[in-house]
């Protein structure tokens, strides 16, 4: 499972699959024609740091989901609680900006269910019930467009209903499937600047998440449907566990995250510097002691490689 310093790049199909295919033990999913029509990068961190951390002092573990499409990115903010008998959400955060318009929405459940019980085995089945409350701004320019609060209470039932190999375009797996079947009634609130906020209306409606898992991986897979539409998320790399860079009094690296150059100030010699995707593939290598030039790179999570003169050092490097 998912712990500090792992990285993950996936990529969603929102056309090509209508179906999870059957439950049962002995199963083959064959997902491999999925096609990429855009990805994503998930980043698990302590939530010292991350945006919003102070509203969910309780959680021990961050997920940071950068989504890339057309528009622009989205970064979305996870805190999750990581214990021995699963991993419990608390709430998070999403935001959009780009040149005069920006978009807002800050979550918290009451109490922070449990998404994943562990441990867990074909046939385990739980519950949880819990209430989320959230709240949505948009923004052109200074001007709020827009204000909505989102009260839902939300059941979820748990099943472990599926076990044996799941397919994708990178390869197979040995994987149990997890359903989730939740059920929401919104109640929906509108700001008014006048009166404040005034009810709109109440909603009704069912999501299910198939995720398959595999063991010393976590999920390789997941396919969400609310009955209307479906969209299969796939693992594209390999999941890696980066250390975080011990900086010694003897080196500095600065900006991080960067947009166009990373500088590298050390007392020693720095022979040369690479940047890796998750893939593991080389992007850039450069010889070079005082910087990185990384404008060249899609925005996401790099592993950086730096070469000194008696050790090597590998840590993580946001391009923005």
């Amino acid at each position: 499972m998912p712990g500090t310093g792992t990285v993950m790049m996936r990529e969603i199909d929102t056309t090509t699959f209508k179906s999870p295919g059957a439950s049962g033990t002995n199963q083959t999913w064959d997902f491999s024609a999925a096609v990429a029509h855009y990805d994503d990068t998930i980043d698990f961190l302590s939530p010292n740091g991350v945006p919003g951390n102070e509203l969910f002092p309780e959680a021990n573990l961050a997920q940071v989901t950068s989504i890339y499409d057309e528009m622009g990115t989205i970064l979305v903010h996870g805190f999750l609680i990581s214990v021995e008998d699963g991993i419990y959400a608390s709430g998070g955060n999403a935001y959009f900006t780009s040149p005069g318009f920006s978009f807002l929405e800050v979550h918290s459940y009451d109490p922070a269910p449990n998404y994943l019980p562990l441990p867990f085995t074909y046939g385990s089945q739980s519950q949880t019930s819990t209430t989320g409350i959230a709240f949505t701004s948009v923004r052109f320019g200074d001007m709020l467009i827009d204000s909505t609060r989102v009260i839902s209470h939300i059941t979820t039932n748990i099943l472990t209903d599926g076990s044996s190999t799941m397919i994708t375009p990178i390869g197979s797996f040995n994987a149990l499937r997890i359903k989730e079947q939740s059920i929401y009634t919104d109640s929906t609130y509108s700001w008014n600047p006048a009166n404040g906020w005034e009810f709109v209306g109440t909603e009704t409606y069912e999501n299910i998440d198939y995720t398959w898992y595999a063991n010393t991986i976590g999920n390789v897979a997941i396919l969400t449907t609310d009955n209307e539409t479906v969209e299969f998320q796939y693992m594209k790399s390999i999941i890696i566990d980066v250390p975080k860079i011990d900086l010694q009094a003897d080196m500095s690296i600065y900006p991080n995250p960067a947009t166009e150059r990373l500088y590298l100030q050390s007392n020693g010699m720095i022979e040369r510097s690479e940047i890796y995707s998750h893939s593991g593939q080389l992007l850039i290598s450069e010889n070079t002691a005082s910087s990185i030039n990384i404008a060249s790179l899609k925005p996401g999570i790099y592993v950086c490689r730096l070469y000194t003169n008696d050790k090597v050092s590998n840590f993580k490097v946001t391009k923005n």
